[in-house]
């Protein structure tokens, strides 16, 4: 393998897939990347044995070949080079010699055909494609109510799936739910898929700044996502996302409506004088008045404190309680728009609704103060 290419862009394409590089692992070559050169095109690869990603992209190639490096310290040479110096990357022995300009290296290899790879996607069900900013709204509507015990692994990533002619994302970690929706892609049909916490938020970043609709690839335990020079493989959850619709009430009436950042700081407020033991679940209080909402907090200790917040008022004198830290969460994922809180007592799940984003639905459980 020998090959010229400016240090941006393989410092770009190291960049790219460093989200799926393992460092401190038992397996030493997980800490790699694999280097391949062919055709006037180089790719990198990075692995966890869970997801890979590869970044190609446009060089001068003298020699095809591959190379599997240590990833920290590849990145952490081409990242300080000018953007525009070539690098080239040749054999020297059993290492491979980087130079660029008056810089000279010599860097330890391992053998690229111990580098693991993942075979390729086979019998795919559906292969569609999707706008970036819809698919990064999806993953950031839903990414937070994820939940992190691996016990109930089945709940750890979103539910993506699909009814009707809505494309559905959908998560939860029994304390809270998260639902987003948008219209499908004609003729897209798949059995739900459960997505990793991991591979979302790749998946969120990947697409940030991408123009173009982006192409997934769907298959019974895989998927892929590529957009222009990068593709992401993962695996996906094995297991049977539970009928979250049960926990959705119906709607009905809402108690009120309220500018979410304007609630979410009330809470964050008044949540300050809850006790140190108390914090691992620290409960606020909402009661609605004739003049708005009153968020309280503290038990009639030492410390309390009340907020009054300016809201649209449907049904005076209700109240709920719920945790502080998952309230001020779920209301900040919302735009500057008026959310609807529905519940008719404490025991009410809590339905957060919005007449100006039809597509996303919220549920927080109640707890008592």
């Amino acid at each position: 393998m020998k090959f010229e290419a400016e240090a941006g862009q393989l410092s770009a394409a190291l960049n790219a897939v460093k989200g799926c590089v393992v460092r401190g692992s038992t397996l030493p070559i997980l800490a790699h990347v694999l280097l391949k050169s062919e055709a006037g095109k180089v790719s990198v690869t990075g692995t966890d044995l869970e997801r890979e990603m590869t970044a190609t992209f446009n060089a001068n190639v003298a020699e095809g070949g591959a190379a599997v490096l240590n990833a920290e310290i590849l990145f952490g040479i081409v990242k300080r080079l000018p953007k525009a110096a070539n690098v080239t990357i040749e054999p020297d022995g059993h290492r491979f010699k980087l130079t660029a300009h008056r810089s000279n290296y010599k860097l330890d290899a391992l053998e690229a055909d111990q580098f693991p790879q993942m075979s390729a996607i086979e019998a795919k069900e559906t292969v569609f494609a999707l706008p970036p900013a819809e698919i990064s709204t999806m993953i950031r509507s839903t990414i937070g109510t994820v939940s992190r015990e691996e016990t109930r692994f089945y709940l750890c990533g979103i539910f993506l799936h699909v009814i009707g002619d809505k494309l559905i994302a959908a998560s939860t970690d029994g304390h809270r739910l998260s639902y987003r929706e948008m219209d499908a892609p004609e003729g897209v049909e798949f059995s739900g898929i459960i997505i990793p916490t991991a591979t979302a938020n790749e998946i969120a970043a990947m697409v940030e700044k991408v123009e173009g609709d982006v192409s997934l690839s769907i298959s019974q335990n895989r998927m892929s996502i590529t957009v222009p020079g990068i593709t992401l493989t993962s695996k996906l959850i094995d297991g049977s996302f539970p009928d979250y619709a049960r926990v959705i009430p119906r709607l009905n009436g809402a108690a009120l409506t309220v500018r979410p950042a304007h609630l979410a700081e009330a809470i964050e407020r008044a949540a300050v004088v809850l006790t140190d033991s108390d914090r691992k679940a620290p409960p606020v209080g909402i009661v609605t008045t004739p003049n708005g909402i009153n968020v309280l907090a503290g038990n009639g200790g030492a410390d309390d404190a009340t907020e009054e917040v300016d809201a649209e008022i449907h049904d005076t004198g209700v109240s709920t309680a719920a945790r502080a830290q998952y309230f001020a969460q779920l209301l900040g994922v919302w735009p500057d728009v008026p959310v609807s809180l529905q519940f008719s007592n404490p025991n009410d799940p809590i339905l957060i609704t919005s007449k100006e984003v039809p597509a996303m639905k919220q549920v927080l459980m109640p707890m008592r103060r």
